[in-house]
């Protein structure tokens, strides 16, 4: 097949950790293999979109919450409404988005710091409970609407 009417090649994302093993010629291949022993012979570094942890650009800060607690990768790939790659977001993105709706501005040392930590910046620690707890209440608060709107049509 000529090259012009060759089949695109998925859109890959390579792990963060495997970056610093492949050289820039190779990345742009359509296939990395690793060059050390920590993975099998053989085995690459890049994964389908799908099967990364990812969030819409739309969705709530709450929503985003969820996500990371659920992901074992620590970070979310941003998809924008045509589901293609925005960016990545991580813990500390979250509670800086979250803060500055507060009102409050962190130094970027702070925010580096819980970036490296893989945490949420000072004070947000219990943003998951939180987002669970408003969540359940939310859930009762619908059930008690749909209760009230079932009753006063009887």
């Amino acid at each position: 097949m000529p090259a012009a009417m060759a089949s695109p090649s998925p859109a890959v994302v390579v792990d963060s950790d495997d970056a610093g093993v492949i050289s820039r010629a190779a990345s742009r291949s359509n296939f990395v293999k690793r060059q050390d022993s920590t993975r099998g012979p053989g085995e690459d570094h890049m994964k389908p979109l799908n099967e990364l942890p990812s969030i819409a650009s739309t969705a709530p800060l709450w929503q985003a919450v969820e996500a990371l607690e659920a992901s074992t990768e620590g970070r979310l790939l941003v998809l924008s409404a045509a589901g293609l790659p925005n960016g990545t977001v991580d813990r500390s993105d979250v509670g800086d988005a979250v803060l500055k709706r507060l009102g409050v501005t962190l130094p970027p040392s702070v925010l580096s710091d819980a970036r490296q930590q893989n945490k949420y910046p000072m004070g947000l620690a219990m943003l998951p409970q939180v987002v669970s707890s408003m969540k359940a209440q939310k859930t009762v608060e619908d059930e008690e609407l749909s209760n009230e709107a079932s009753a006063s049509r009887s």
